[in-house]
C-alpha cells in the first residue's frame, strides 16, 4: 500500500491528524479513524505546513497526484 511505503501514516505523516488543535502531538490515522476526525481538523493540520519548502509539503502533492491518476 502506498501510503504506508511513503510514510504517509507514520509518526508525522500528513495523514495523522490531531482530532483537537489544543493538543497537536495526539493524533489518529485519517483512513482508519476517519469517522472520528472532524473536517475542520483536516485543513487545521494543512494549514501547519502547505506554504512551506518541507517534506510534508511534498508529500501533500504526491498524494494528490496519487488520487487523482487512480480513477
Amino acid at each position: 500500500m502506498r501510503v504506508k511505503k511513503f510514510g504517509w501514516t507514520g509518526n508525522n505523516g500528513i495523514l495523522m491528524i490531531p482530532p483537537d488543535t489544543a493538543r497537536p502531538n495526539v493524533v489518529k490515522n485519517l483512513l482508519d479513524d476517519y469517522g472520528t476526525i472532524s473536517y475542520e481538523a483536516i485543513p487545521a493540520k494543512e494549514l501547519t505546513y502547505i506554504d512551506t519548502d518541507c517534506r510534508e509539503t511534498q508529500d501533500t502533492h504526491m498524494l494528490y497526484e496519487c488520487i487523482m491518476s487512480s480513477h
